[in-house]
């Protein structure tokens, strides 16, 4: 009843932990993935916050 549990991936830009590459579901991403977020800021779709405490 052992599970082995995948590795766990970390966004390449933000160091966050994520299921899966918000561009791709290539298991050899990890090294390169990348978050939702950190995508949506790539490609202008998203500003990052002014302020990191969030006000």
């Amino acid at each position: 009843m052992n599970e082995t549990k995948p590795p766990e991936k970390k966004c390449s830009r933000c160091a966050r932990t994520i299921e899966q590459c918000a561009c791709c579901d290539d298991p050899e991403c990890a090294g390169a993935a990348i978050c939702n977020e950190c995508l949506r800021l790539a490609v202008g779709q998203a500003l990052a916050q002014p302020h990191t405490h969030g006000g």
